[in-house]
Parts: structure tokens; sequence; C-alpha cells
């Protein structure tokens, strides 16, 4: 049986040609901003809260454009199937905020449940979804009655328009490096209107939650025509203090399949993640230690935050 680096290698090999080409037709015309003369840009991931049923959501440059993972129509539809409405605990927790709002705008997006659901429960303002990957955006999509954007926030011009940001599944983690994390939060800030909120939630590193990504805890989801789809997570590299760097495996039947994924994640404890807030000009509001409003301890799950401009 291939390993998962031969199956990421013999992915990489077919797939590069035809996502490359896609990326280099689209990134100039959507990012302009965001792109130097060298080619490098900024990604994003999105990651989700529990370790053995969750996806952690592929860094966004050209190489892990190569995973599909968020391109891939096929995948996109295994992603639903994944986060059941029931499971999103996430969203329960964000919903009353997000109805409470006049402008929204939901960062790493992914397939547009969450600001469909607070459309359909009655929201009558703007609700703004941005994602980089067409994949998932274009499940999005067929929702009409919500703004959807395939880019990133840094690239856009957007100033003073947004009540609340929120970035759900621990898509801030993908910014792996001080520089990323920097440019987000002053677009956040540029984003929102004066006393506007960014709420957000990163996994607690003293959790130590990637202690249980292992091929053990893998899953299966029936994934779109009823094919069954195997997904195991793998670490490839342990917690050096800052970050983690781990695989997705997507076996089955399915033409499409095998396919693997690898990203990285960034962790902050709550000094860290203060600091980077308040030297953007964000003041930390609220702060939750889970979605069932817990205070945070020590060893909380969730570093739960609202901070205000």
């Amino acid at each position: 049986m291939a390993s998962n680096q031969e199956l990421f290698a013999n992915g990489l090999a077919a797939n590069q040609k035809v996502i490359e080409a896609n990326y280099m037709a689209h990134r100039e015309a959507l990012w302009p901003a965001a792109w130097g003369p060298d080619g490098r840009g900024a990604g994003t991931l999105r990651l989700h809260r529990s370790c053995s049923v969750k996806p952690l959501r592929p860094i966004r440059s050209i190489q892990s454009l190569v995973d599909r993972f968020y391109n891939d129509s096929f995948l996109a539809a295994v992603y639903d199937a994944w986060h059941p409405r029931a499971a999103r605990d996430d969203y329960d927790f964000y919903l009353p905020r997000i109805m409470a709002a006049n402008s929204v705008l939901d960062v790493g997006c992914g397939t547009g449940t969450l600001l469909h659901e607070a459309r359909k429960a009655g929201h009558p303002g703007r609700l703004c979804g941005i994602d980089p990957a067409p994949g998932v955006l274009d499940r999005a999509r067929k929702h009409s009655d919500i703004e959807w954007v395939l880019g990133y926030l840094q690239s856009q011009d957007w100033v003073a328009q947004f009540d609340l940001i929120v970035m759900t599944g621990h898509a801030f983690q993908s910014m792996a490096s001080d520089e990323e994390q920097r440019d987000f939060v002053v677009a956040v800030r540029r984003a929102l209107v004066a006393g506007g909120r960014f709420a957000f939630e990163l996994r607690n590193p003293l959790a130590r939650a990637w202690e249980c990504w292992t091929p053990e805890n893998a899953v299966s989801v029936e994934g779109p025509g009823g094919s069954s789809v195997l997904i195991t997570t793998e670490l490839v590299s342990g917690f050096n203090g800052r970050t983690i760097t781990f695989t997705h495996t997507f076996s089955g039947e399915h033409p499409s399949l095998p396919q693997v994924s690898q990203s990285t994640l960034r962790f902050l404890d709550a000094d860290a993640l203060r600091k980077l807030l308040e030297d953007a000009g964000l003041r930390i509001e609220q702060q939750f230690g889970d979605f069932d409003g817990r205070a945070p301890s020590p060893t909380s799950p969730e570093i739960i935050t609202f901070a205000m401009h």
C-alpha cells in the first residue's frame, strides 16, 4: 500500500499543471495587491475543533492549492459532509452575535453555511463571505442573497464597512508567520467600523489537541453520490512551540481518490494574542474557553476572542 508521502507526490504530479494554470489565470486579477514580483503571497487555512473528526484546512499558497481540498468540487462536498450542522456548536455560539450586527463579514467562509443560516433566520442587513478557494465558494454561491468574494481580506479596499467580522473553524491559525498575522489584523481593523468587533477562535496550545490527530481516529463520511470517504489524519512534525504540520488522507472507491493534503498550523498563547491585537489597534473585549460560554482557563480547549476596534 502506498504511503501518504507517495500519494501526496503522485497527486502533486497529476494535478499541478491544471491547478497552477487556474491559479495563474486568476491571481493577478483577484489579488493584485497581494503579489510581489516573486509571486509569493499570504495564505489562510481553516481548522476545526475536534481533533478526531474535523478537518484542518490547508494553507492557501501555490503549493497547497495542489492539495485541492478546497478547490476540488468533490472534496468541497466532502467538507460539508464532514461538518453536519448538528456538530457545529461554534455556529450556535456565533449566530446570535451575527443576528445582532447590521453588516457582517465571514473571513474564510468556506461553503457559506454560517451566513446562509443567518439569512434564513431573518438577518436583514449586509452579509458578505470571503474565501480564496473556488471549490468551496462555488457551493456558497448557490445562496444568491449573500455577497460572496473570492480572495483575501488583506487585498480588499474595505474601509469601515462591517460591524462584525467573524473567522470560524480556527482559520486564524492558518497564518504561520508573524508578518501574515500582523497584516491580517491590520486589515481587520481597517474593515471594521468604529466600535465594530472581530470574533474568532484559536485552539489553546496548552490543551494539546494534536495528540489525538492519529490514524486510530480516522473517520468515514458519505461523499457525493453516496460514496464512502475515509479521512485519516497524521502528524508530520510535532509541536515546536509555534507550529504543527500534519496530513489528511482521503481514500475510497470514488475516481477522485485517493488524495492527500498537508498543512501547518500556528498556535498562540493568550498573552501573544493580546499583544498582536493591541499592536493593530484592537482591544480584547471578551474571551471564552469553549463554545458553551465557559470562562477561559489554562486547559480550556479554545481561546475564543471578541476584539473591538
